[in-house]
């Protein structure tokens, strides 16, 4: 699954191998030593910034729980952002199982650890597509954007599906705008913190939705412009803290680190150093199906940070852009 993971493909949807059921206690125990399922602390008592990497809602939910927790023992001088964008809501995606839902509240309202939930409760393999709409339905009303009332929601075929939408997923009907991550991210914070938060709203640019390299793109920029106005004086070193969960933990972290450098030599600033530092809980209900694709994609990204070149085109291996055409080696039987 690191590897046939197609293009629109979301994580949930990844199909669960054999040997995933075989060898299911011998993996987890490994993805353990890599630093692929425990939670990742904070290596810093206080920070310049706090960035939230986006997600599906219950992604984002989930890190904002985090968040308020780590609060209690970290401080956070600056903004915190939350790296969002233009990615349209769907309900299979961004509905939320009810008792699921629930839990995180309780959280929230009690400032618990997300550590408290159980691993069958946090982990859903696909959200609930009517709590979805409903969530969809209410949200449109509170961000002023109209649903069609004969047909609130479309499901739209191959051959009818216009950009950025994606066929066979149940998105909102609107006639007067688009219902996205970042309107959804911002709804979170009003219904669940008071923690002042601004959102990072990064645009759904040549076909490609918001990822973590072009959030953190924004995000730096939006520091650097910080620094460039003198908000904070002759400061030059600057520590982010950085909010994930697993399994993504390092790879969003190396990949945000490597926007944030490339902005910093666009800027032109001397003398400034900016360190993110990758945070995270642990998700002991995450699938192998779902840690093995992940572990191909930190493979990558610590091969770039080697600087060396591959042999293949790129193109020729990322699951969005390869050809499924191409005749490639079968997966050796262990």
């Amino acid at each position: 699954n690191a590897y046939d993971r197609t293009k629109d493909q979301e994580r949930y949807q990844l199909q669960t191998s054999n040997w995933m059921e075989q060898y299911s206690k011998e993996y987890l125990e490994a993805a353990k030593d890599i630093g692929l399922h425990h939670r990742i602390a904070p290596s810093y008592s206080d920070y310049d910034e706090a960035w939230i990497a986006g997600a599906s809602r219950i992604g984002v939910l989930g890190r904002l729980v985090d968040f308020n927790h780590a609060l209690k023992s970290v401080k956070i001088n600056g903004q915190t952002l939350i790296l969002a964008g233009q990615r349209p809501l769907w309900a299979e995606i961004d509905g939320i199982l009810p008792d699921t839902l629930s839990a995180l509240e309780t959280l929230i309202a009690n400032k618990q650890t997300i550590d408290d939930l159980a691993p069958e409760v946090w982990q859903q393999q696909t959200g609930d597509v009517e709590e979805g709409k409903t969530y969809m339905q209410g949200l449109a009303n509170r961000a002023g954007i109209k649903l069609d009332s004969a047909a609130p929601f479309i499901k739209y075929t191959p051959s009818n599906c216009p950009k950025p939408f994606v066929p066979n997923r149940t998105y909102p009907n609107t006639t007067n705008g688009t219902l996205t991550e970042t309107i959804m991210a911002n709804d979170l914070l009003n219904s669940y913190t008071a923690h002042k938060t601004t959102i990072i709203d990064t645009e759904h640019a040549d076909d490609k939705r918001p990822d973590t390299a072009t959030t953190a793109r924004d995000a730096a920029i939006h520091l650097i412009d910080r620094i460039k106005n003198g908000d904070f004086g002759d400061k030059k070193e600057f520590v982010i803290y950085f909010q994930s969960n697993q399994p993504f933990v390092e790879r969003q972290t190396i990949v945000t680190q490597r926007a944030v450098n490339v902005a910093l030599e666009k800027s032109n600033l001397s003398g400034i150093t900016i360190k993110v530092d990758g945070v995270g809980f642990a998700n002991p209900g995450a699938p192998i199906s779902m840690i093995h694709s992940e572990l191909g994609a930190l493979i990558y990204e610590k091969y770039i940070e080697t600087g060396e070149k591959s042999t293949r085109n790129v193109d020729d291996l990322l699951f969005s852009t390869r050809s499924h055409d191409q005749v490639t080696e079968a997966v050796p039987e262990l």
